[in-house]
């Protein structure tokens, strides 16, 4: 078994009224890129509770502390952790989850908005003294032409973290298990992202974009990831998604054409099926093509 999951969630309660949450992810799992790397570890585990606003301001604000997911791009509104398709973040920012403080809500119902300040290790590393703090913003807007709803959001990003280059001795593009334990052996560096994201729901489609620029020290990267879901009915549905990102050296890359299918047999069971072709391009050397087929079994109880 690759990985098996519990989470805890325990309300905290003040006068009769949640006011926020208690959060323990533990995960058994066993990452095929990792050497020895079968072990339990630490998801998203934090305390978050709301602060109380002025009941005229129409806002909310709610502090979260421990470690999570960053909250940069489709991360924000987006978790990826047991789902085929993944966006940008093992290639761009090479972390998902992260330990720190962070500060969320709305205003007006409609703009959202995302602050945190994190260690920039990933999960369960502590004491580390290579890496400083990584800064993070993002200012989301919600809106619900018809029967859709749409959120678009841009985010800004700096801060020390590993460094995900691919050469002779990393040929791949890194993969994070779900736990998002860090696989930091190339070292750490300074990165600068700016991203816009964009996430459509509408009936029977489920549609998701991000775009990101910036710079590793002071050298280009840039990337995309589309990815969008059909349900041909309540038991059958197909995605199809593309990623691409470009590395600090030019003729470097990595690209993912990916196609799945999903199939819930009832309620309690769903599978899951998911084909990849994927093109690795490392510093200084000729692409390598390769497939992956993923295959899923969902089990609710």
């Amino acid at each position: 078994m690759n990985d098996a999951e519990v989470d805890v969630t325990y309300p905290l309660v003040h006068n009769g009224v949640t006011r926020g949450n208690v959060v323990i992810q533990a995960i058994g799992e066993d990452p095929q890129d990792i050497h020895d790397g079968a072990d339990i570890e630490l998801g998203e585990t934090y305390i978050m509770y709301q602060v109380p606003t002025a009941p005229d301001a129409d806002s909310t604000a709610f502090i979260k502390v421990g470690q999570f997911q960053i909250p940069f791009g489709l991360l924000a509104v987006y978790d990826p952790h047991l789902q085929l398709t993944q966006p940008l973040y093992s290639e761009s920012l090479g972390i998902r989850n992260d330990y720190g403080i962070a500060i969320s809500g709305r205003f007006y119902s409609i703009l959202n908005y995302d602050l945190s300040v994190t260690r920039g290790v990933g999960p369960s590393v502590i004491g580390q003294v290579d890496p400083t703090e990584v800064v993070n913003f993002r200012l989301g807007r919600t809106f619900h032409p018809g029967t859709s709803t749409i959120n678009f959001g841009g985010s800004m990003l700096a801060g020390r973290l590993p460094d995900t280059t691919i050469d002779a001795k990393h040929p791949f593009a890194v993969l994070l298990p779900p736990s998002g334990r860090v696989r930091a052996d190339q070292g750490y560096i300074n990165k600068s992202r700016i991203a816009a994201d964009a996430t459509l729901l509408n009936k029977r489609v489920t549609a998701r974009g991000e775009a990101v620029v910036g710079a590793d020290n002071d050298n280009r990267v840039l990337g995309y990831y589309v990815s969008g879901e059909y349900m041909v009915n309540s038991k059958v549905g197909a995605i199809v998604a593309r990623s691409y990102w470009r590395y600090p050296v030019s003729d470097s890359f990595t690209s993912s054409d990916q196609l799945g299918v999903t199939y819930a047999m009832s309620p309690n069971l769903t599978w899951r099926g998911l084909y990849e072709g994927l093109h690795d391009r490392p510093k200084d050397m000729q692409t390598t093509a390769s497939n992956r087929f993923t295959v899923q079994l969902l089990f609710r109880f």
